[in-house]
């Protein structure tokens, strides 16, 4: 039989590297979980700048639909008021 070494760690040096470890661990967890906020974070712009972005085109749609109609309403009385100075009068 051969004499093997067998190498022996203190359990003041275990700890200390066990110690070590779970402060590595902890500050990795931290991390991920800084990381982590901070991409909802920024998806968070993102959907309230599409939001906006949104709100902002369907209010640009609204008035220029009101402004055809009222447009249109002009146009309507001006034709009407051609007729009626014509002598026609135009029921529509």
């Amino acid at each position: 039989m051969t004499n093997a070494v067998i190498p022996v760690i203190s359990t003041a040096s275990a700890n200390t590297n066990n110690v070590t470890d779970k402060a590595a661990a902890k500050k990795a967890t931290a991390k991920k979980a800084a990381a982590k906020k901070a991409t909802a974070k920024k998806a968070a712009t993102k959907k309230a700048a599409a939001k906006k972005a949104t709100a902002k085109k369907a209010t640009a749609k609204k008035a220029a639909a009101k402004k055809a109609a009222a447009k249109k309403a002009a146009a309507k009385k001006a034709a009407a008021k051609k007729a009626a100075a014509k002598g026609r009068v135009r029921w529509s």
